[in-house]
């Protein structure tokens, strides 16, 4: 145990020239001991959580996969609903911006929400052979405002099916919302279209066995803001991953009872369509 000096100096002492030094002198011993103290029982505390599963100061463990994610990742002619704050004198047509610029972030660019829906293709792949098991997705609703009701809902054309090995779905009108797992499509060997049930999780990815997830959040009654939640673990590891659009939430609001404008390629203006 360190015990402290005398410390009850006078005001007289205390203005002599050199107090400080001499101070620091008489005390240093005794800080340099408490210090001590502090510091072992710090890292003492920091050894035992890290021997129970990991510290909490220091964050979610490294992620051991990757993940890209694209949003409303279509063409220029599929029918996405958008809403721009936007008349359609002027609201320019997709196809002006040339290959160079993925349509959603055209779209984005001027403003606009994802109308009723917003698809999410998420890719993870392990870093390694070892397998790594997802266990859950959980969508998060962050915000619930009225739906939008400035400018007007645009798509363009129509999409064919495609490809999705695992699809999922999302009401946002639900509180909380529910993940449901929803029969996709793939193709054989041969080259055949065949049906993928439903299958829910947990998964499994290594760095040869990756996993296309497909996620579609709806919504009919609000300006919604989201993200998804991702849970994990691997090798005696665990976290949860957040999925978001770089760093903000996703948006979806509905598209009624807005006009609707649709367009596909060819057309030289946007024509008025039934919602």
């Amino acid at each position: 145990m360190v015990t402290p000096p005398d410390i009850g100096r006078s005001t007289e002492e205390s203005r002599k020239p050199g107090t400080f030094r001499n101070w620091w002198k008489t005390h240093r011993v005794w800080i340099a001991g408490i210090l001590t103290a502090v510091l072992t029982t710090v890292l003492g505390t920091v050894a035992v959580d890290a021997l129970h599963g990991g510290v909490a100061w220091m964050g979610e463990p490294e992620t051991p996969f990757s993940v890209t994610t694209r949003l409303n990742s279509g063409d220029w002619s599929c029918g996405q609903n958008y809403v721009v704050p936007r008349t359609p004198g002027t609201m320019p047509l997709p196809d002006a911006p040339g290959e160079e610029i993925q349509p959603d972030a055209w779209w984005k660019g001027l403003g606009a929400v994802d109308g009723d829906e917003s698809t999410v293709e998420i890719l993870p792949q392990g870093d390694s052979a070892k397998a790594v098991v997802l266990h859950d997705l959980e969508v998060v609703v962050t915000a619930r405002r009225p739906p939008v009701r400035v400018g007007a809902a645009y798509r363009g054309g129509e999409c064919g099916g495609g490809m999705t090995p695992r699809r999922f779905t999302a009401d946002l009108d639900r509180t909380p919302p529910h993940v449901v797992p929803v029969p996709g499509k793939d193709v054989d060997a041969d080259g055949d279209e065949i049906d993928i049930p439903a299958v829910d999780f947990p998964y499994k990815i290594s760095d040869t066995d990756p996993e296309i997830f497909v996620f579609q959040a709806s919504t009919r009654a609000c300006d919604c803001s989201w993200h998804l939640l991702l849970t994990w673990s691997h090798s005696g590891r665990q976290g949860t991953l957040k999925i978001d659009a770089s760093g903000h939430d996703f948006r979806t609001t509905p598209t009624k009872p807005l006009p609707h404008w649709w367009w596909t390629n060819g057309q030289t203006t946007w024509r008025r369509t039934a919602p």
